[in-house]
């Protein structure tokens, strides 16, 4: 018995009126994955009379999650779903008894555990999520659905740990290989960063690119690999590339790196076409916004187009006066720059729209990343190991730490009079530089023009 991987799923099962009797009744419903927020396609159901060993109704979820039970007479009747993720998380199909009668319109709201309860039935008992996340999901061949005897997948991740007072970086990493059920299954991951997920399997394209399980704890990651030789095939990648603030990129770049494909984005739309059917690492660059790379699945289906929103980065410098020397501002810019490469934050330059309808500095975290903004001198960043918002943040201004914290970034300096303003809001995506061991967990560095 095999379902999906997800926190909950809902089910409505609709029988409309019937003027006449005898009463047939049809029955309806939609299969919803509430956790990934799409359809669960594919989904076995059935219908099958209560009381009686009777012959079940059966039908199958079509790509909207949509089913139909038609002819179906009055009475008692336990309705049920089956899919593959119910094997692979080790669950028991749900069922939920449906009476029909005459004129009968029966509303059948259906669930399986939520995330949070699948990660700790297959994980352990711990309440925390933030080191013990579940990814798993399935590895079978693009073509034919096969399992991918011998594939091996693995995770790897950057950690912070505390050694005798100070803060350093480990890296972590966990394997698993893939056996005749196709079937993977990773806990003791953290959960809202950034992972790099790998996928290697002799004589397919070997598959790596970065996955973020979210605060619940678990996501399902299916993997359709595509032999060595494909490099052609009747699927395709349509997509829409948006700003935070909704607004269409302009132009661009998407690129297949294993494929060698690239296309144009025009106004904010891009079509990848006569790809193999298959999981792909997709890469999105463009002016004025910060680089993307997502794992995608190329499908057959003409009708779906991939929603990406990305975060703005650096502006065009057009119209914009600089006060200072030359020289020092070039240098802080390219310093920005070059620690934004490595780290991951969010990064506020000369011309960007934040830092120039800012009333105050403080304004501007609003729109970074995993800030949330409460009031002038109450920010707070991600959720550090105790489940708590991040309330100590280390503050620096050209520089050199600030005391005062987040109350110096008003108080030293005016929007018009900020030359950068970098947010990273844990420490694990921070510039190593700024990873202290006194307890701060995320960090703010301003740098102004004078």
């Amino acid at each position: 018995m095999r379902a999906v991987l997800a926190g909950a799923l809902a089910l409505s099962v609709v029988g409309p009126l019937r003027a006449q009797r005898p009463m047939s009744h049809v029955v309806r419903g939609v299969v919803f994955d509430s956790i990934a927020n799409a359809p669960l396609i594919g989904a076995e159901m059935q219908l099958a009379p209560r009381d009686s060993a009777g012959t079940p109704y059966r039908a199958r979820t079509d790509l909207e999650g949509r089913y139909t039970f038609t002819g179906v007479p009055p009475g008692r009747y336990v309705i049920g779903f089956y899919h593959e993720a119910l094997e692979l998380l080790g669950l028991d199909a749900p069922v939920q008894a449906v009476d029909l009668d005459a004129d009968s319109v029966v509303q059948m709201p259906m669930s399986i555990p939520s995330g949070g309860i699948v990660r700790m039935l297959r994980c352990g008992d711990t309440d925390d999520a933030s080191g013990n996340a579940l990814l798993a999901g399935f590895v079978r061949t693009a073509a034919g659905r096969h399992p991918v005897i011998g594939a091996t997948v693995t995770v790897t991740w950057s950690a912070v740990s505390t050694d005798a007072g100070m803060l350093r970086t480990v890296p972590g990493r966990t394997s698993e290989q893939i056996w005749d059920d196709g079937m993977f299954s990773l806990c003791g991951i953290p959960s809202g960063v950034v992972l790099t997920l790998d996928v290697q399997a002799a004589g397919f394209r070997a598959l790596s690119g970065p996955v973020t399980i979210p605060e619940s704890g678990v996501l399902r990651q299916d993997v359709l690999m595509v032999d060595t030789a494909t490099t052609t095939g009747p699927a395709e990648i349509r997509g829409r590339l948006l700003t935070e603030r909704g607004q269409p990129v302009v132009s661009g770049r998407v690129r297949i790196p294993a494929l060698g494909r690239e296309v144009s984005i025009t106004d904010g739309a891009f079509t990848l076409m006569d790809l193999p059917v298959g999981t792909w690492a997709m890469e999105l660059r463009a002016i004025g916004i910060e680089p993307r790379s997502m794992l995608v699945q190329a499908s057959a289906r003409r009708n779906a187009t991939l929603l990406v929103r990305v975060s703005e980065q650096a502006q065009r410098l057009d119209a914009v006066t600089i006060l200072g020397r030359a020289d020092l501002v070039i240098h802080v810019l390219d310093a920005v720059l070059a620690r934004h490469r490595v780290a991951s934050g969010t990064v506020f330059l000369p011309g960007s729209p934040q830092l120039m309808g800012a009333q105050r500095v403080t304004d501007l975290l609003s729109a970074a990343r995993g800030f949330t903004v409460v009031g002038p001198t109450d920010v707070r960043a991600r959720s550090t190991t105790t489940g708590e918002r991040c309330r100590k943040i280390g503050v620096y201004v050209n520089g050199v730490r600030a005391i005062e914290g987040i109350e110096a970034l008003d108080a030293t300096a005016r929007p018009d009079q900020v030359l950068a303003v970098e947010a990273y809001p844990d420490l694990m995506s921070a510039p190593f530089e700024w990873r202290t061991g006194d307890g701060t967990c995320a960090v703010v560095a301003m740098w102004t023009r004078r």
